[in-house]
């Protein structure tokens, strides 16, 4: 199930990356959380049973941005359970404000400083400014009994928040597919 476990007390597992839906576990043997929920609920509940883990063990989502491949199964997920949602307040304004996802409990909403650590299940959790168009926009350092982990995703541009977080990291994952040009230019739907 889990790819670092060699590396880290970390457990992850990666359900989905890149435009068409973004979602990764991160947690230990016994609780954690989702990053980003940009596939289907349904898609969602059957990756975590063919991984062993059940829904109850989801005791926070953390939503990077608020672009349709990472809160498409938001407002069905906290349907089915009440998961707090950990984002930016303009990535929240935005979750309020989306087609997709306007249903979604504002009283779900849990609101995330940059760089200001928070906990859920017993790890530390930081999120960090990073450049993309989409509101709030932000990565996630994970650290738990010493090990770090960083997720950023649709980074473009390594800048030196970037830069430092990747540093402190032990492990890494890293979707680089942000391109201003193409957003300039290129014809897609948030």
């Amino acid at each position: 199930m889990d790819l670092f476990s060699c590396l880290s007390p970390f457990v992850f597992c990666s359900f989905a990356s890149g435009s068409s839906g973004n979602c990764y576990y991160v947690g230990k043997q016994d609780e954690g959380v989702l990053v980003d929920v940009g596939i289907s609920a349904k898609q969602i509940l059957n990756l975590l049973a063919e991984n062993d883990i059940p829904l109850s063990q989801i005791k926070a989502i953390l939503i990077t941005h608020d672009h349709i491949d990472h809160v498409l199964g938001l407002e069905n997920l906290t349907k089915l359970s009440s998961i707090p949602i950990y984002a930016h307040s303009d990535c929240l304004q935005g979750i309020a404000e989306g087609k997709s996802t306007k249903k979604v409990d504002p009283q779900l909403f849990r609101e995330v400083e940059p760089l200001q650590p928070f906990e859920v299940c017993g790890i530390t959790i930081e999120a960090f400014p990073v450049m993309h168009d989409g509101r709030g926009a932000v990565g996630y350092h994970f650290d738990y009994e010493g090990r770090t982990l960083t997720i950023a995703t649709d980074i473009g541009m390594l800048d030196k928040v970037v830069k430092e977080q990747i540093r402190r990291a032990d492990n890494l994952v890293i979707e680089a597919n942000y391109d201003v040009e193409m957003l300039e230019k290129g014809a897609f739907e948030q």
